[in-house]
């Protein structure tokens, strides 16, 4: 519901896509991968009386991302996330959220479990920084559980997913 609104306004953001990733490590120490992605994304305002006003977009983009191992347990990243290829295709916008991401994680002896967190800083000036924190419980050696949160403008905001690794190819499904 978005404040200060006569009538109340209701605003729902949906984003979809659909992702190739590519990663290599260069060393036993530093990795690198790159994310390239058709993302689509839908906007509709509400009042009580009905449906106001409606933005969809759509467009290619890419993530590029390293990453820097500290030891076997600690590992240090960063990623430029959104950097638009194309247009973003939206009526009244055509600017990519490209942000900036630097995050770290640790890996918990014995259990495997591992705990992340990170700082996307968005490239825009009109946006604040959101801070993420997560963890993701691996099972049986291909399986993993994940769950998490951030916080940023609107509030606390709950994340879970899965994972599936069959030797090359993983299979990853994420909630917000």
């Amino acid at each position: 519901i978005e404040s200060g609104a006569v009538p109340k306004t209701m605003r729902i953001d949906q984003t979809n896509q659909v992702a190739f990733t590519i990663a290599h490590e260069l060393t036993d120490l530093f990795a690198f991968g790159l994310n390239a992605k058709y993302v689509t994304v839908s906007t509709e305002k509400f009042t009580e009386t009905g449906q106001i006003a409606q933005a969809d977009g759509k467009g290619v983009a890419v993530d590029l991302g390293a990453m820097f191992k500290v030891g076997k347990l600690v590992r240090l990243g960063a990623v430029l996330k959104d950097f638009g290829l194309t247009k973003l295709e939206r009526s009244g916008e055509d600017e990519w959220p490209t942000q900036l991401v630097l995050g770290g994680a640790v890996k918990v002896p014995l259990f495997g479990t591992v705990v992340a967190a990170d700082l996307a800083t968005p490239l825009s000036q009109d946006q604040d920084p959101t801070f993420h924190l997560g963890v993701e419980q691996p099972l049986l050696g291909i399986f993993a559980l994940r769950a998490g949160g951030y916080h940023d403008s609107a509030g606390l905001n709950l994340t879970t997913g899965c994972g599936l690794k069959l030797g090359p190819v993983a299979f990853d499904v994420a909630a917000n």
